[in-house]
């Protein structure tokens, strides 16, 4: 997983790689992270798959 923070955008880019994608305990991480920056007012987690 590779996680890019943009403050300045108020973005942040989360890639994963085909197995991250599709490892449960991926998912369980990647929506605490979501919660996260939601509470920042960070709209937008976008995610890519390499």
């Amino acid at each position: 997983m590779e996680m890019n923070v943009r403050d300045d955008k108020k973005q942040v880019e989360i890639w994963l790689t085909n197995a991250e994608k599709n490892d449960p305990q991926m998912q369980v991480q990647l929506r605490a992270i979501y919660a996260e920056y939601k509470k920042k007012k960070i709209s937008g987690c976008g995610l890519s798959i390499r």
